[in-house]
């Protein structure tokens, strides 16, 4: 027989009703709060696993997951990991602002030496541009991404492509339009 089958008896009757009751439902609850497993309950109550999985629903209580999270997970690796973008992935779930569980290294470290938590504005630049140097004494915090962009472009001449260039004039004159239209709207409604 595999492994998790439980036998039968072919002359045994099911003792479980085909309606149940909130008292049977409390009573599997119960059972699954001090630690039995769904199947050993169904094999108690000589049911399947569905039935008990629908007592629980309806008894509000919630369910255990069957995932092994973080360290217990035979592939665990110790909560680092790197990103498509080569940073430092750090297993802290419990952080403000940790995605699916895990935080750039460089903000943990950069947060340690401020000794709070950054701002989601904040930006953290490596000075000698290598995204795995994560020491403090490489790290540097921004206020914004404009003040960093700033930092990092100057002296520096980009090489715009033409749509590029063409796409930029047209967003500063839609700007400038916008501009104008606002001007006029204020200027019809203080001659009114």
């Amino acid at each position: 027989m595999p492994k998790g089958m439980y036998p039968r008896s072919s002359g045994m009757r099911s003792c479980c009703p085909k309606v149940w009751t909130a008292e049977r439902d409390r009573e599997v609850a119960n059972l699954y709060l001090s630690g039995c497993s769904t199947q050993d309950i169904a094999c108690l109550f000589r049911t399947n696993r569905n039935r008990i999985r629908e007592s629980l629903r309806r008894s509000g209580t919630s369910r255990r997951s069957t995932a092994n999270p973080g360290d217990k997970n035979p592939a665990w690796a110790g909560g680092r990991k790197v990103d498509a973008d080569g940073y430092i992935l750090v297993w802290i779930p419990s952080h403000p602002q940790a995605r699916r569980g895990y935080v750039r290294e460089h903000r943990i470290v950069a947060e340690r030496a401020l000794g709070r938590i950054l701002l989601l504005g904040e930006v953290v630049h490596h000075k000698n541009g290598n995204k795995e140097n994560n020491r403090p004494e490489n790290l540097e915090v921004f206020s914004s991404n404009g003040e960093h962009l700033r930092h990092e472009l100057t002296g520096k001449c980009p090489k715009w492509t033409e749509d590029g260039y063409l796409r930029m004039l047209e967003s500063a004159q839609r700007k400038k339009e916008r501009a104008r239209i606002r001007r006029r709207r204020v200027e019809d409604d203080d001659g009114q």
